[in-house]
Order: structure tokens, then sequence, then C-alpha cells
């Protein structure tokens, strides 16, 4: 009899670990899906200057997102960044301008700088 308490019981526990883990990976993919919907509102990226060594590539997040940037999660938030350098691969080096590799990006919602980053230069 104790025994088959056990096994009911051991069941039991083995189910309710199974919902913590569809939730956990519910709340992650929901907050993926908040870093992929700021990357989306991006309201424009200035590249500037527009001719010569590229020096600054600025997001813009237009101020009525702001809210859904800051519900963002900081462990999440670190995903971020890594999208917004696939948006800069695709202003690759032109016959006008070059550098982006090694400019400086700045992260703006309306006025407000939020954060910046540059790539190291390796030589």
């Amino acid at each position: 009899m104790a025994f088959l308490f056990a096994i009911i019981l051991m069941a039991k526990m083995f189910s309710k670990g199974i919902d913590k883990v569809k939730d956990i990976k519910h709340l992650r993919d929901d907050e993926i899906a908040k870093v992929d919907y700021i990357v989306e509102k991006l309201s424009h990226i200035d590249v500037s200057p527009k001719v010569g060594k590229v020096e600054f590539i600025e997001f813009h997040l237009d101020p009525s997102d702001e809210s859904a940037f800051y519900v963002i999660s900081p462990e999440y938030l670190k995903r971020l960044r890594p999208k917004l350098e696939n948006l800069v691969n695709q202003f690759e080096q032109t016959d006008s301008s070059y550098g982006h590799k090694y400019a400086e990006r700045r992260f703006f919602i309306g006025d407000k700088l939020i954060f910046s980053w540059q790539n190291k230069v390796k030589i």
C-alpha cells in the first residue's frame, strides 16, 4: 500500500515539474518576442556621416514604445544587441562610406540615449 502511495506521489511531482518547465518555456518565448517587437518597432536607423568613415550608427525607438522596452527583463534584454548588430550588417561598406563595423552604436528612445557600445579595433 505504501509503495502504491509513493508511486502516485512521484507521478504527481513529475507532472508538476513538467508544468513548471512549460511555464518557464512560455515565459522565455514571451521575453524573446518582446525583444523582437522592439527591433520591429525601431522608428529609424541613422548612419552618420553619410559619406566617408562612419562614426555613429543610431537606433531610434519611438517614445510611444518606451514601455515595451522597459518590461523586458535584463536577462533577455542582452539579446537585443546581437539583433541590432544584424541590422548593422545590412549597412555594409559602400562606395561613399566605410567603417560600419567599428562605428559607435547608440540606442535612443525619443531623444534620450539609453545605451551605446562600440566594437574594438583588432590590428
